[in-house]
């Protein structure tokens, strides 16, 4: 079952700096695959730029100073163009094929070492390169676990590019409500030092944090509030935003709240983007509703996750009888039951036959105990912004870190398939355990 990405605000899974242990067992033919692995990475353009700890490792002895992309100094990262251009060869002869591709980079390309705005406006293809990686990288294990801890030398990154993806989960408004007031303890002249001070003293000494807290709605809130406006003004050095060093506390506020709508509108286009290319490859019809089998699976779901009945009814077209205008079924109740979630219910048996066992085996008091501490750990999860607006049945699925709490909580892995299913299956049964909600209407 294919899980969306995690979004907020979930604990974080393993310790900061303590990377999840592993054996690795040394091949017999390990300098063919190195010299192999250096042919290969050698190749790829955006290897040195984008892992340029990896990069020294594996090429030690071709250390260069100047390095392709163009250089973040404050997030301490470089970053790529995003420009691809068609390269399109025709066959020559009969034994020759024809081919097109699209490529951003053929060769090596050394990137400016700095941005000034004071003398040519910023190049744009370094701007969608930009946009890319607050979307797309993943900074966990490199920027704070660091697997080549040993190799070289090493401070954990107190902020990163991709905390700007923050803004995603900070509802609109919230930024400008409440970063005015404690920008105003930002120190001046702006400088990155000062922005890793500001952020370390409204997150961590208790008297700031206390004082920082009246202009959150709640403590998540605080925490991903500051932590995104610090990588927002590390952005703004970056780019030599012209007025920085005078800005008021207003006037940052506005440029905070400015990138965090652009973020976010990203974000947005990209779901819409993805909804419709989904709708293609489903290739339907119009009318046509998708993935019959699994709506009734949801069904099935959202009714033991405690779903209002008559709501779960609607979303399947039938309409519950209105006791005062007397339109509707009246069996209703029967119909969904008999025809909904009954069907849902053979397809659990058929498609998660993990989960079939476990409410098969509900009345067992170990099945039973760990059912109800995946609940607990399910009910108490931080829920993330968008929590309300999404269908009941697939709420838990918006944040992979939810399965990293049950999971744990219930020591079952959640880093597999069959332990994805497990997870579900007891989160559900903990419910119906807890709201007195039979298994099988």
């Amino acid at each position: 079952m294919a899980r969306p990405a995690p979004q907020l605000m979930g604990s974080v899974p393993e310790k900061p700096n303590e990377a999840p242990a592993r054996k690795f067992k040394v091949p017999e033919d390990v300098h063919a695959r190195w010299v192999l692995l250096q042919a290969f990475l050698g190749a790829q353009v955006e290897f040195e730029t984008r892992f340029p700890a990896a990069h020294d490792v594996l090429f030690p002895d071709a250390k260069r100073p100047e390095r392709s992309g163009l250089l973040l100094p404050s997030f301490g990262i470089r970053v790529m163009r995003w420009e691809p251009l068609p390269h399109i060869g025709h066959a020559k002869g009969p034994s020759e094929e024809g081919d097109a591709y699209s490529a951003t980079y053929l060769h090596r390309e050394i990137g400016p070492s700095s941005v000034d705005q004071g003398f040519e406006p910023i190049d744009p293809t370094y701007l969608r390169g930009l946009l890319l990686a607050i979307l797309g990288r993943e900074e966990y294990a490199e920027r704070v676990l660091n697997p080549l801890e040993g190799l070289q030398d090493f401070d954990r990154s107190p902020v990163r590019i991709t905390d700007l993806r923050l803004a995603m989960n900070l509802r609109p408004g919230t930024l400008t409500q409440g970063l005015h007031p404690i920008l105003e303890l930002l120190p001046r002249p702006i400088t990155t030092d000062g922005v890793v001070l500001w952020k370390r003293r409204m997150l961590g000494e208790p008297f700031e944090a206390e004082a920082v807290q009246n202009h959150f709605e709640n403590d998540n809130i605080r925490v991903a509030a500051v932590s995104f406006a610090a990588a927002a003004l590390f952005l703004f050095l970056d780019f030599d935003m012209p007025g920085l060093e005078r800005a008021t506390s207003y006037r940052l506020t506005e440029q905070i709240e400015g990138l965090a709508e652009i973020i976010g509108k990203l974000r947005t286009n990209l779901k819409r983007s993805a909804g419709k290319l989904e709708h293609l490859l489903a290739n339907r019809s119009a009318g046509n509703q998708p993935h019959k089998e699994y709506r009734y699976y949801l069904a099935l779901k959202a009714y033991r996750l405690g779903e209002d009945e008559k709501t779960i009814a609607q979303w399947y077209g039938i309409n519950p009888r209105d006791k005062d205008t007397l339109r509707g079924t009246s069996s209703w109740k029967k119909k969904l039951r008999e025809e909904v979630i009954a069907r849902g219910v053979e397809v659990e048996k058929e498609r998660f036959p993990r989960a079939a066992a476990i409410f098969a085996n509900k009345d067992d008091p170990h099945v039973e105990r760990k059912a109800r501490e995946a609940y607990r750990a399910y009910s108490q999860y931080p829920r993330p912004r968008d929590y309300d607006q999404a269908h009941p049945a697939t709420r838990h699925l918006m944040d992979q870190g939810l399965y990293i709490v049950v999971g744990k909580a219930i020591r079952v892995n959640y880093q597999s398939e069959r332990g994805l299913e497990v997870i579900e299956a007891y989160m559900q049964l903990g419910s119906c355990l807890v709201k007195g909600i039979s298994p099988f209407p």
